[in-house]
């Protein structure tokens, strides 16, 4: 892996990042065998890290393992996982309700620029953009590390399921997604960070529904 004499991130970490980056931009699809000895392969990394790895993959929500451990991609059509966009809106509208204090100025922009592209999202794909950047804005504003990394964790699996939506395209879902979208996008600007929440996870909830 390159630069990795020079990175000091654990080995575990790295090939986390490496499998569910790869999830993510589709090269495995749902039900697709992950064989772990050939990622250990590819790393130059021994089994250890690489079985690290998929415990937390398989905590997150993004493999299966079976007891005799074949391990495959998720179904993130199934009910379990489609509950984590409602829960990453439930997550998010908590951290914004105690980010958002002060000069928050700065911050609020950031997040009504990105709550306006879910009013534009209609297909699996911009639904999928729109959640994982409101959702990485929201992560940086969290100081508790643990906290922003279960966030971006919950963030991961949301984009995999909202990705793997059946629909390619639904106008009735746009016109229901734009409406509660502006209205957070303008309680950001002005509105209190109770109201933000409230807003929040009445997105998500309607998004989990994608």
């Amino acid at each position: 892996m390159l630069g990795r004499v020079l990175d000091r991130t654990p080995l575990p970490d790295l090939v986390f990042a490496h499998i569910s980056e790869a999830i993510r931009d589709g090269k495995y699809s749902p039900g697709d065998a992950l064989n772990a000895r050939q990622v250990a392969l590819d790393l130059r990394v021994s089994m250890a890290p690489v079985r690290e790895a998929v415990i937390r993959l398989r905590d997150v929500g993004l493999v299966d393992v079976s007891p005799a451990r074949y391990t495959k991609v998720a179904d993130f059509s199934s009910p379990e996982s489609r509950a984590a966009v409602s829960y990453a809106g439930r997550l998010a509208g908590l951290a914004l309700r105690y980010a958002l204090t002060g000069d928050s100025k700065d911050a609020r922009r950031v997040l009504e620029s990105t709550t306006k592209l879910f009013a534009r999202a209609d297909s699996p794909s911009t639904r999928a953009d729109a959640s994982s950047k409101f959702l990485d804005a929201t992560t940086g504003l969290i100081d508790h590390r643990r906290q922003a990394v279960h966030l971006a964790e919950v963030a991961l699996l949301a984009h995999c399921v909202l990705l793997s939506a059946a629909r390619t395209t639904d106008p009735a879902l746009k016109t229901d997604l734009a409406q509660p979208a502006m209205a957070l996008a303008a309680t950001l600007r002005e509105g209190t960070p109770s109201d933000v929440e409230s807003l929040v996870c009445a997105l998500f909830s309607l998004l989990e529904r994608a």
